[in-house]
């Protein structure tokens, strides 16, 4: 009887809805949840590490010896003088502008910058170019326009590395020499060839 009794309570407690299956917790769904959001997190940082590539970006280094010398002929040093990178995906496209500036050193190592591993966004083969100018000049393009030295290096063909394999460098770089800065009358000559030219033209 007793034994029975037992059953019948047994019974009658698994037919209790909280004690039906259905009310049981289903922890599937919330691990799928947070598998997949590790998995969108790692596809991301994926993404994000292997868009970049890196490079050796120093006119001194293993198979690279290339001196800049200023508009006078001496080598170019000291904070006076940047370098930038201008880089592209094929050799008549090199526009893109890192924006570097990295000052040249001074003493015994006068001529060269060491700028170290610097990372592009993009990877692969690509085309880089090393341009140099007076620091007086926010840009390397204001340089250019006047306001200070300005000179640029050879094309050369650069196969980028993923970090954290040893970034390359750029072999194949030639030295080069800075432009003078031009004399305001020169300046003023040119400006006004320019505005007899446009008056030319509208007299057409």
């Amino acid at each position: 009887m007793d034994h029975q009794f037992r059953g019948s309570i047994s019974q009658k407690i698994q037919e209790r809805p909280e004690y039906s299956k259905s009310s049981k917790p289903n922890l599937q769904k919330p691990m799928k949840k947070i598998i997949s959001v590790i998995a969108l997190v790692a596809g991301l940082s994926a993404s994000t590490t292997f868009g970049q590539g890196v490079l050796n970006f120093a006119n001194f280094a293993s198979g690279v010896n290339a001196p800049v010398t200023n508009s006078t002929g001496q080598l170019a040093g000291g904070a006076a003088y940047v370098a930038d990178l201008l880089w592209g995906t094929t050799a008549g496209t090199v526009t893109n502008d890192l924006g570097l500036r990295i000052a040249f050193s001074t003493g015994g190592g006068v001529g060269y910058f060491l700028g170290g591993q610097q990372t592009l966004p993009t990877t692969g083969s690509i085309f880089v170019e090393v341009v140099a100018y007076g620091a007086g000049a926010a840009t390397y393009q204001l340089a250019k326009s006047g306001q200070a030295e300005w000179g640029f290096g050879n094309v050369i063909p650069i196969t980028l590395a993923i970090s954290p394999a040893p970034a390359p460098a750029m072999t194949g770089l030639q030295g080069f020499a800075l432009n003078p800065v031009p004399e305001p009358s020169t300046l003023a000559l040119g400006g006004l060839g320019i505005a007899s030219l446009l008056m030319f033209r509208r007299k057409k």
